[in-house]
């Protein structure tokens, strides 16, 4: 069965690359920062890249096998945002990093908590996002942002950036001064 992988792109810009993840289309997203990949256990996975600036990304492996029954992960899922899986990542990838013997409980414990996260977004059990009032809402805010990064070398409209996020090209541009 193998293991489930999560990647947490800390700091990930690339001029040239790919991504992919059996199951999903391909993603040649140039900056990656703050971003997860998911790759559940038995999909294919493979990447190249022509760095823009230091990569830094860590690596979390699940042992499917031992995982219980109720703890099936099995939707891939490439470069996306979750501040709970985010943040909880984080904690533990700081603690790995400075762990001392007492704090392997700490450990598991994240460890754990990180998979029922996982398990909460692979459910589609997602976090109600806050609308920053007056502004772009953060999907409007992700999708506007990943267009302009994968066609940064071509024009780019005001039309288009508004129609993706279901606004008028007026109420866009007072929204997005916003941020």
């Amino acid at each position: 069965m193998g293991f489930h992988m999560l990647a947490m792109c800390d700091q990930s810009a690339r001029r040239d690359g790919e991504t992919f993840v059996e199951g999903l289309p391909r993603s040649t997203l140039r900056d990656t920062s703050r971003k997860l990949l998911f790759v559940p256990a038995g999909h294919n996975y493979y990447e190249w890249q022509e760095p823009r600036t230091l990569t830094r990304v860590t690596y979390f492996y699940f042992d499917a096998p031992t995982l219980p029954a109720q703890f099936e992960i099995d939707a891939p899922r490439l470069y996306f945002e979750d501040p709970t899986i985010w943040d909880t990542a984080l904690k533990l990838k700081r603690l790995v990093e400075s762990r001392t013997a007492e704090d392997q409980l700490y450990v598991e414990a994240l460890g754990a908590v990180l998979v029922h996260e996982l398990v909460r977004l692979n459910r589609g059990n997602r976090r109600i996002e806050q609308v920053t009032k007056g502004g772009l809402a953060a999907w409007q805010q992700r999708i506007t942002t990943a267009y302009i990064e994968e066609h940064l070398a071509e024009p780019i409209s005001l039309t288009i950036l508004a129609g993706l996020v279901r606004l008028s090209p007026y109420y866009f541009c007072r929204a997005s001064s916003n941020l």
